[in-house]
């Protein structure tokens, strides 16, 4: 479902918010049962809520979404950015799976967010012609896959992913670690052109933020969620792209990682990830092809998920918001569904009776099959 102007603005002051967190924001949607209804709840109610202050409910309270980001509102829809919202469905399912999601991105491009097949391709910024030439000639090769890449529009081998994608026709995604309204590196603004063109521009950053450098790791995260694998061409052992690597094992995406020399300085972080068993060893395309089965794919989009004839509409509406072994916290369903706890609570019953999920410490649900 798509958010509202209203609900939309609601959600960005909120964000304005200083110490207000994605999870006591989701938390406070829940408790008033909407997004626009926290605005209308009094202070001692809101701070009932597990980590709202009264300095943070007194500032709540005194906001006026509608008048505060009505000039920011205007900007987004001038510029042609889409607010992605953490129930809208056109928000990556793959991030929602994680606990640190952001509850509002803000995107300006075309291509879907939920492709079926989605690689992020991150390194060094400084690749030598070995990296270079296998970061082309592996994304040459996935070219018939139909495959959304994705990477952080850095110098060196996330620019060279997104250029040798753009060549070979696939669709590439950029995620940001500043606001809309700047571009870090400035030198790759006609790259970034040509990425919404076919592909997209993605940031959980509001306008007026700049690329600090504690923005890289937390932008990091996101690459390494959106996606099902990532693949790391060239990295000493620290980095940005270490970095990315282990969010990934964290979020339990698949490490593949291109082997160099054992001397080389530029390999030494995908060697170590290679020895230490924590990245796939990957030689050529058909090395990722294998290890993410994608051997029989077909050109489509769109995450495809299994739904059981046995379940009503809701119920799979709900499941679909379950990926299968990862633990997901009922704040998060809450706010993915827009549903209250009591509804939630009856349908997860149904579904943890027939099977198909099962509660986990600290409220949260796991699917099963």
């Amino acid at each position: 479902m798509h958010a509202s102007v209203e609900e939309l603005a609601a959600l960005l002051a909120l964000t304005r918010i200083a110490g207000l967190g994605p999870k006591t924001v989701r938390l406070l949607v829940a408790q008033f049962g909407g997004v626009r209804s926290v605005f209308e709840a009094s202070t001692e109610a809101m701070m009932s809520v597990p980590g709202v202050t009264e300095a943070i409910a007194r500032e709540i309270a005194a906001a006026n979404p509608q008048e505060d980001v009505q000039e920011e509102m205007a900007y987004y829809e001038a510029q042609d950015i889409r607010l992605l919202p953490y129930w809208d469905e056109g928000y990556p399912v793959r991030l929602k799976e994680v606990p640190d999601a952001p509850l509002l991105l803000f995107y300006k491009g075309s291509a879907p967010l939920n492709r079926r097949r989605i690689l992020a391709v991150v390194g060094t910024r400084t690749p030598t012609s070995y990296g270079m030439y296998m970061t082309e000639a592996i994304l040459r090769d996935l070219s018939g896959y139909d495959i959304l890449i994705v990477s952080g529009l850095a110098y060196g081998i996330d620019a060279l992913a997104h250029r040798t994608a753009l060549e070979q026709g696939m669709d590439t995604v950029a995620v940001l670690a500043h606001g809309m309204d700047t571009l870090y590196p400035a030198l790759h603004k006609g790259l970034a052109e040509r990425i919404v063109r076919q592909g997209g521009l993605l940031t959980e950053y509001p306008k007026g933020h700049r690329p600090y450098k504690e923005r890289f790791p937390a932008r990091n995260r996101i690459i390494a969620a959106l996606s099902d694998a990532v693949l790391i061409v060239e990295s000493g052992r620290g980095g940005g792209s270490m970095i990315t690597a282990q969010y990934a094992v964290d979020y339990h995406r698949e490490v593949l990682a291109v082997p160099g020399r054992a001397t080389d300085e530029k390999s030494e972080g995908t060697n170590y990830l290679i020895y230490n068993q924590t990245a796939q060893l990957v030689r050529s395309a058909e090395d990722i092809v294998e290890c993410l089965q994608w051997q029989n794919a077909r050109k489509d989009s769109g995450v495809q998920m299994e739904m059981f004839p046995q379940l009503d509409d809701e119920e799979k509406e709900l499941l679909s918001h379950l990926p299968k072994g990862v633990e997901v916290p009922l704040e998060n369903l809450v706010a993915a569904t827009r549903w209250t706890i009591p509804r939630l609570s009856t349908l997860l019953l149904g579904l943890e009776m027939k099977g198909l999920i099962k509660s986990c410490p600290g409220s949260a649900y796991m699917r099963l099959t």
